[in-house]
């Protein structure tokens, strides 16, 4: 009976779920960011390996989105202080060029801003979510680390930024 016990305790965790079915699978990968190409405000391609190698975090917006409008001035200000380490701040807009270039230029975006509707949101269901404002943050070696729908704030984003900003492996 006591060789029977561990056993049976070993086989119910692992039909329950539990810890034998976690040593079966091992851990998971991370996960791969998908490919992407999209259309500039200038009409011209531009495709997600551009910026391979870099710390990528990807903003999904309207320009009649509330809480996307609040949240560009901050995406601004980080692509101002670290893009030289390294932070590529990507916007695809969910509406068609004019109001996006408009509104990129009242708001000075310093960033590549893509507005290419249909496309765009094709992109942003590929990310797992159709939701605006939504952000997904891309390590150097192309995983995705994060992902939020709804407005990101500074608060949130800066410390996951802080350790993929350090200076690449070589």
């Amino acid at each position: 009976m006591k060789r029977v016990l561990p056993w049976l305790l070993l086989a119910a965790l692992a039909a329950a779920g539990g810890f034998g079915a976690y040593r079966l699978a091992g851990p998971s990968a991370p996960e791969r960011r998908p490919d992407f190409t999209l259309r500039d405000l200038d009409g011209a391609p531009r495709a997600l390996a551009e910026w391979d190698g870099q710390v990528v975090l990807i903003n999904f917006w309207a320009p009649w989105c509330k809480p996307c409008r609040e949240e560009i001035p901050m995406l601004v200000a980080l692509q101002r202080e670290y893009g030289a380490r390294g932070l590529q701040v990507l916007g695809p807009a969910i509406d068609d060029p004019e109001p996006v270039r408009r509104f990129a230029d009242e708001l000075q975006i310093n960033y590549p801003v893509f507005a290419d509707l249909m496309p765009t949101l094709a992109v942003q269901e590929a990310f797992g979510d159709t939701r605006l404002p939504y952000s997904v943050l891309i390590d150097r070696k192309g995983h995705i680390v994060f992902r939020k729908a709804g407005e990101l704030k500074r608060a949130e984003i800066e410390p996951l930024l802080q350790p993929l900003l350090q200076d690449p492996a070589p």
